[in-house]
């Protein structure tokens, strides 16, 4: 997206050169360059060069559906969805509606905010010509009462500023815990919108049944186990009255249940139940070709965190084709680390497996 939105060049080897951080403006930018690409929400997901005077030819190219621009749009024009991040500050009310987007670069050096409607794009930049932080100054902090001025300057000479919504875009009555489709159980409930081009939204996994307590799928057991040390009673639990485990806690085999090794090769566990739907375990920690380098200072472990397509009472875990440990939701377990070379499985009942390798260093 940043290379369709020319901000970033196609070169090979860019995307691991800026890292994660690519996504959160690591990339060094010019002011013009992005108030360019937030022209995109404006212009119904079409990207134009910018004009300077009247008749200069524009060059353009599509980026993104109209729904889809829209969609980011409403996003950041909603003042209800800034209260969580920056409360609800003056400067950022406004007598129209104005898509509104903040961002401090690492170090507090750079503080930026952009803002569109239908009829302008505003681009204020705070900090130092020599690159020095700033006093920990952010995005909203700094150049919030400059655009508040702005804004209010500019909003005595237009009309109604807000951008019209595409065809396509449908409004849907979701439950307000989930954001899903609501169901005969949800308590609280509110509109959302919704692209033509995307998935119905699924029915709210969280009220299945009335009453105080809900069952949800295994990928909330982490979630679950995160509320259950902060409260005593949690109206939430697994379906299927699936255990939740600790990571830390080895569980051992019963006598007559025989460890499970392999050689070499694809994994693929099948189910003798029919009609059972195959799909496949991802393991999500580590990933695939991480490289671990130990420390003397202290105990070296590995998360292991696999993620199975449904709800399945264990996932068995293989250290260089040898089984290590089971895992009950939410399928956690640490592995200690030794150094050299290891291939590690996921696989459980009814599933193709998961299997990576990692490189461990001392």
């Amino acid at each position: 997206m940043l290379v369709d939105l020319d901000l970033l060049q196609s070169r090979p080897g860019a995307a691991d050169f800026f890292g994660l951080g690519l996504a959160i403006g690591n990339p060094e930018i010019r002011m013009l360059d992005l108030v360019r690409a937030y022209g995109v929400i404006r212009n119904s997901g079409i990207l134009k060069s910018l004009k300077f005077f009247p008749g200069q030819a524009q060059q353009i190219k599509t980026v993104l559906s109209p729904q889809s621009a829209y969609l980011i749009y409403d996003i950041l024009v909603d003042p209800t969805a800034r209260l969580f991040t920056f409360g609800n500050p003056a400067f950022f009310k406004t007598g129209r509606p104005v898509a509104i987007k903040t961002g401090t670069s690492t170090g507090y050096r750079d503080c930026w905010l952009v803002a569109v409607n239908a009829e302008f794009i505003i681009a204020i930049w705070v900090g130092n010509f020599n690159g020095a932080p700033t006093r920990a100054l952010s995005g909203a902090t700094a150049c919030g009462p400059i655009f508040k001025n702005i804004i209010d300057y500019l909003e005595g000479y237009r009309n109604d500023s807000r951008i019209k919504a595409p065809n396509g875009i449908r409004r849907l009555l979701v439950c307000s815990t989930s954001g899903q489709a609501t169901g005969e159980n949800c308590p609280n409930s509110g509109y959302d919108l919704f692209s033509d081009l995307s998935r119905e939204p699924e029915k709210c996994p969280f009220h299945r049944s009335s009453g105080e307590t809900h069952a949800l799928p295994s990928d909330y057991a982490s979630w679950i186990k995160n509320r259950r040390r902060n409260i005593d009673h949690d109206p939430f639990s697994l379906s299927g009255n699936l255990s939740i485990g600790d990571p830390w806690q080895v569980r051992g085999l019963s006598p007559d249940v025989k460890a499970v090794s392999i050689s070499s090769g694809p994994l693929l566990l099948k189910s003798e139940m029919p009609g059972t739907v195959y799909g496949g375990i991802k393991i999500i920690s580590p990933h695939a070709g991480d490289r671990y380098v130990m420390s003397d200072s202290h105990d070296n472990f590995a998360l292991l965190r696999a993620l199975p397509e449904g709800s399945v009472t264990e996932v068995i875990w293989l250290i260089n084709g040898r089984e290590y440990i089971r895992t009950t939701p939410p399928y956690e377990a640490y592995w200690p680390l030794s150094p050299g070379r290891h291939r590690i499985s996921a696989l459980c009942d009814g599933q193709s497996a998961g299997e990576i390798e990692i490189f461990v260093e001392r």
